[in-house]
C-alpha cells in the first residue's frame, strides 16, 4: 500500500459578480453604492485550480435615507436691532414628512458642531439675533442612527412699499369712462431697487383686503375700473413670509376726452377744373373744431381716413387738393392730457360755369363797382383780353 498522499487546490480566479451598485473596484476591494433602503448583498465567486467554483455573499443593511430639506429662511421684517425667532417653528418643514417621533432636530451655530453633536443651541424657541444669521440643523434617525445636517437663514429684511404715480387713461370714443389698465405697469416702481424675485406684489380694491391679503383683482394686466376716479390698493410681501408686508395705494382715473365742434360740409367750385380738385385752407376749420375753446389748449390736426384720425398718423398739410365726394376728419387733441376726438365733413367739388357781366357801374354806391367775372379763380392762368 503507498504512502497515503494529500492535494492542495490552488487558487485560480477570483472576482466581484457584477452589480450595478459596485461603483468602484481595486483589486478584491470594491465601493458600493447602495440604491434603495434595506438589505444589499454583493457575490464574491472564487475559482480553484481543479476548476471547483465557491460563491461567498457579502450584504450590507442600508438604513432609509433621511429626506429632510432645508426650510424657507426664518424672515426678520426689520432692517436692525436684537429679536428673539423660534427656530423650532421650522422643525416640521426641515423633517419634510418624516415622523417627528422617530426623527429629532437639534439646531447649532456651525456645520461642524452639527456633524460632532458638540455645542447645540440650548434655548432655540428663543433665538436671539442682532443681524442676519446662519444656523445648523441636526436631523437624527432614532431608530437607525443615522443623521443629516440642513442650513437654516435668518434674514434682516425689511419691505419698502414705494410711491407711484396716478395711471392715467383717455376715454374712448364711446364716452362711458371704462378704459383697460395694466396695474402690473406699477410693479417696477413700486418695488424700487428690491428684488422682484424676494418679494410678490398683489393688488386689491380695498384696503381691508390689502392687510388681509384676500380677494387679490385677479386680472391686474387687464384691469376695467370700476369707478372713476378709483383707488387701488397694494400689497408687497416677503416671497418667504407673507405676513412681512406693507401696503400702499395709488388712483386710476379715465380721462374724459375734449369737446368738440361740427364742421359743416364744404361745397365750392374747383380751384382746378381741369383736375376736379379744391385746395382747402385747412385752418379755416379750426375755429368750428374748437366751438369757442382757446386754441393754446389744443392742437388741430386734419386727415383722410377715420383710421389716420385715431393712430394721429399721416396729418394732411395745408392747402390741401381734396376731391370731390372727398371726407376730411378733424382731430382736436388736448395738450395737456393728450386726449383727442375727431369729427368729420364732406368735401363736394363743382366745376362752376364762368360769368362775364354785360357792365359794371363804378360810381361808390357799393353795387357793382367792380368788374368781376364769378368762378374766374378756377383757372389760375388766365388770360383776359379788353375790347
Amino acid at each position: 500500500i503507498p504512502t497515503a498522499g494529500s492535494y492542495q487546490p490552488g487558487e485560480v480566479t477570483e472576482q466581484w459578480l457584477s452589480n450595478p451598485d459596485i461603483t468602484a473596484t481595486n483589486g478584491s476591494d470594491i465601493t458600493v453604492t447602495p440604491t434603495v433602503a434595506g438589505q444589499n448583498c454583493y457575490d464574491f465567486e472564487l475559482t480553484d485550480s481543479f476548476g471547483c467554483t465557491y460563491t461567498e455573499t457579502v450584504c450590507i443593511d442600508v438604513a432609509p435615507e433621511i429626506t429632510s430639506v432645508q426650510p424657507a429662511d426664518i424672515i426678520v421684517c426689520q432692517n436692525t436691532g436684537s429679536v428673539t425667532v423660534d427656530l423650532t417653528a421650522k422643525d416640521d418643514e426641515i423633517r419634510n414628512g418624516l415622523v417627528a417621533t422617530d426623527y429629532d432636530v437639534t439646531y447649532f451655530n456651525s456645520d461642524a458642531d452639527a456633524q460632532a453633536d458638540m455645542n447645540p443651541i440650548l434655548t432655540p424657541d428663543a433665538f436671539t439675533v442682532t443681524t442676519s444669521t446662519t444656523v445648523w440643523a441636526r436631523v437624527f434617525d432614532n431608530v437607525n442612527s443615522c443623521f443629516k445636517t440642513e442650513q437654516v437663514n435668518v434674514t434682516f429684511q425689511e419691505v419698502n412699499y414705494n410711491t407711484v404715480a396716478d395711471l392715467e387713461l383717455c376715454d374712448d370714443l364711446s364716452a362711458d369712462q371704462v378704459e383697460t389698465f395694466d396695474l402690473t405697469s406699477q410693479i417696477a416702481g413700486i418695488l424700487g431697487t428690491q428684488s422682484s424675485a424676494d418679494f410678490n406684489i398683489a393688488f386689491f380694491n380695498s384696503q381691508a383686503d390689502a392687510d388681509a391679503n384676500t380677494g387679490a383683482i385677479t386680472t391686474p394686466a387687464a384691469y376695467d375700473n370700476v369707478s372713476n376716479p378709483e383707488t387701488i390698493y397694494v400689497r408687497i410681501s416677503n416671497a418667504q413670509d407673507q405676513d412681512c408686508y406693507q401696503t400702499g395705494q395709488f388712483n386710476i382715473e379715465v380721462l374724459s376726452a375734449p369737446a368738440i365742434g361740427a364742421v359743416s360740409d364744404v361745397s365750392d367750385c374747383a380751384t382746378n377744373p381741369i383736375t376736379n380738385q379744391l385746395d382747402l385752407v385747412l385752418a379755416d376749420y379750426d375755429a368750428a373744431v374748437l366751438n369757442g375753446q382757446s386754441a393754446a389748449a389744443y392742437t388741430i390736426t386734419y386727415y383722410n381716413s377715420e383710421a389716420n384720425a385715431q393712430s394721429g398718423a399721416s396729418a394732411l398739410s395745408s392747402p390741401y387738393a381734396s376731391t370731390d365726394q372727398e371726407t376730411i376728419y378733424a382731430r382736436i387733441t388736448d395738450n395737456a392730457t393728450g386726449c383727442f376726438d375727431y369729427t368729420s365733413f364732406n368735401i363736394t367739388v363743382e366745376v362752376c360755369e364762368v360769368v362775364i357781366p354785360e357792365g359794371f357801374s363804378p360810381n361808390n354806391d357799393g353795387i357793382n363797382d367792380t368788374f368781376s367775372i364769378p368762378n374766374l379763380q378756377q383757372y389760375p392762368n388766365f388770360e383776359l383780353t379788353v375790347f
